[in-house]
């Protein structure tokens, strides 16, 4: 016996690894096996719970939560069996409910489903939407936070019902609050509503945040007042800007908002707005001047560059102006050098002023340029840095300028400005209090 006896423990041995070796591989097979082919899964391991979940979404992709739904609930439920823990399993169910016209049913299985995990998306995105529908709009807000908080990009299925909330006026409230707390797709859900809810709505829930217990960041107000700009609203677009501005930056507003660049620049369109091109680097540096602080640098590569990448949105009442500022060039190579132009927004092809072009080396040299807001068809205006050129072959341009203290100031006597109108002139008065 002691002679058989090693043999024997050295075959249990090899047979107990085998079957571990088979359990191991079935079972990994299965698993890798679900998503795909759940069938295969199945016949794997018959008891695979998540197999089982899959086959009935299969079949309730086919219809068969409302022509067949026994057969979705019977595997449904052996999954349930199989493993208790299985949220999937509450959700099929709950889903089969909905589709039979459940809705009791479906309601209580899917608060099950929701109370095991709230990472399960698909319910999430249902109770979003039953709570809403039933009027519990605290409860559907926090559905949508988690759906958010995991995946900020189903924020275009949200979307439609985020905007009705924010059109209503009962339901607006529930929204700020939430807002008002500051969560991480705050941004997202206003830039979203600023593509879908009308400007009325918009401000409201502007205004609503006004005092915040996270206040509200400009950037987050970008995607509004571009809208805003873009439809031609400008005096909304400035009054809604305006308002966002910290108290001692707002009062006395100059009509080149941060024209000596000691203020970050946020990219908005009244204040500078600074885009990336191919051939040139433009930012807002230390002039290495200690009197003078920071102020706009702008560097050529030597290569072709249809260059108007810096400017920012006026709102100048009829009449004439004087644009001032200092320049400093070093080494410009251009066949007409570099310029101011301002623009009528609404006609951009209408040029209603332009600066002396900037060549070669210069210190710190003051410039002006005297140009007059039409009565009509001007209603807001754009201030860009361009390249004087007029076909593509004399757009290449080499060397640095810096640019500091640009202000507009209505122009002296001897420059006659045209009669403002009576909306220009409430644009005026209510927008632009005026140079300091």
């Amino acid at each position: 016996m002691r002679r058989w006896l090693p043999g024997f423990l050295l075959t249990a041995w090899i047979a107990a690894l085998a079957s571990l070796g088979w359990s191991i591989l079935r079972d990994t097979v299965a698993q890798n096996s679900v998503g795909d082919h759940p069938s295969a899964a199945r016949r794997w391991e018959g008891s695979n719970s998540d197999a089982l979940v899959a086959l009935a979404e299969q079949r309730l992709a086919a219809g068969d939560g409302s022509q067949n739904p026994s057969a979705v609930r019977d595997l449904a439920n052996e999954a349930l069996l199989r493993n208790p823990l299985n949220e999937g399993a509450l959700r099929v169910l709950g889903l089969a409910a909905d589709a039979a016209d459940d809705g009791r049913r479906a309601d209580q299985l899917m608060s099950v489903a929701a109370r095991r995990t709230r990472r399960d998306l698909s319910v999430e995105t249902w109770l979003f939407d039953e709570r809403f529908r039933q009027g519990r709009l605290e409860d559907a807000l926090r559905h949508a936070d988690a759906i958010l908080r995991q995946k900020p990009d189903m924020l275009g299925v949200l979307s439609p019902t985020l905007a009705e909330i924010a059109r209503r006026d009962d339901l607006r409230p529930a929204l700020i609050d939430v807002l008002n707390f500051g969560p991480p797709w705050r941004k997202d859900v206003l830039g979203a509503l600023a593509q879908s809810a009308e400007p009325a709505a918009n401000e409201a829930v502007f205004i609503g945040l006004e005092h915040s217990t996270q206040p509200l960041q400009l950037a987050e107000m970008a995607p509004y007042l571009n809208r805003l700009v873009a439809a031609g609203q400008y005096d909304l677009a400035f009054l809604t800007w305006l308002r966002a501005l910290p108290l001692a930056q707002s009062e006395q507003l100059p009509y080149v908002y941060n024209g000596d660049f000691d203020i970050p620049v946020t990219g908005l369109p009244f204040d500078w707005a600074i885009t990336n091109v191919d051939g040139a680097t433009t930012e807002v540096a230390d002039s290495g001047d200690e009197n003078r602080g920071p102020a706009l640098h702008v560097a050529f590569w030597g290569s072709r560059v249809n260059y108007h990448h810096v400017g920012k949105l006026l709102l100048l009442p009829p009449g004439g102006y004087r644009l001032t500022g200092l320049v400093k060039a070093d080494d410009i190579e251009n066949a007409h050098g570099l310029v101011w132009r301002i623009y009528c927004a609404d006609h951009e092809d209408q040029t209603i002023g332009v600066t002396p072009t900037v060549v070669g080396n210069s210190d710190w040299t003051e410039f002006s340029a005297d140009f007059e807001v039409p009565s009509e068809g001007c209603s807001a205006q754009w201030l860009r840095l361009e390249i004087a050129a007029t076909v593509s072959i004399e757009q290449q341009i080499s060397g640095t300028v810096w640019y500091d203290h640009l202000a507009i100031d209505r122009a002296p006597v001897g420059l006659s400005p045209a009669a403002a109108g009576p909306a220009s002139e409430a644009a005026s008065s209510a927008a632009v209090p005026g140079p300091t």
